[in-house]
């Protein structure tokens, strides 16, 4: 579980350029106001919302967030992703291997979405470790990588795509 959790939150802080404030714990507690919860996260299959068992036949994942550093008005963003075939990548995928290992974290929509084993949201200094980590394995200084990566690489990702700097700027509403 506590791995599965690691992976979705480097997908989706990948893919949402999320910050990690938006998923992660940075001290003690989590952030109330900013932190993914699990009625955030909505699955879909063919457009329309899937619960209990027809998860496993979602296609596509909406992420609603009320809050965060750039809307203090708390006006909201709405983003979504389809599922990736074939990738183990797929924010999709991830939820669904989530709900089958744990249906009951998914049926309390005020639970956090990362949370460990523990029962504590998974901490920033993990995500950032395993970062750390995997840079090195690939040759790259230990420093070079964070938390902080994950936004700002999913961003250049969007470049590459040929997405432009407003949309980049306005990140979720381009996905």
């Amino acid at each position: 579980w506590d791995d599965l959790m690691v992976a979705i939150a480097l997908v989706m802080m990948f893919f949402f350029l999320m910050r990690s404030r938006e998923a992660l714990r940075k001290g003690k507690y989590s952030d109330p106001k900013q932190c993914v919860r699990v009625h955030m996260v909505v699955l879909l299959r063919a457009g329309v919302e899937v619960t209990g068992e027809a998860v496993q036949d979602a296609d596509e994942v909406v992420l609603m967030q009320g809050y965060s550093k750039t809307d203090p008005n708390g006006q909201g963003s709405v983003v979504n992703l389809h599922a990736a075939k074939g990738s183990p990548l797929c924010v999709v995928k991830l939820l669904k291997k989530a709900h089958r290992m744990n249906p009951g974290h998914f049926r309390a929509g005020k639970n956090f979405l990362l949370t460990m084993s523990d029962g504590k949201v998974l901490h920033r200094d993990v995500v950032s470790g395993h970062l750390k980590e995997s840079g090195v394995a690939l040759g790259a200084p230990k420093d070079s990588l964070g938390e902080i990566s994950l936004r700002s690489g999913g961003a250049s990702k969007m470049w590459n795509e040929g997405f432009g700097a407003e949309a980049n700027k306005k990140s979720r509403e381009a996905l």
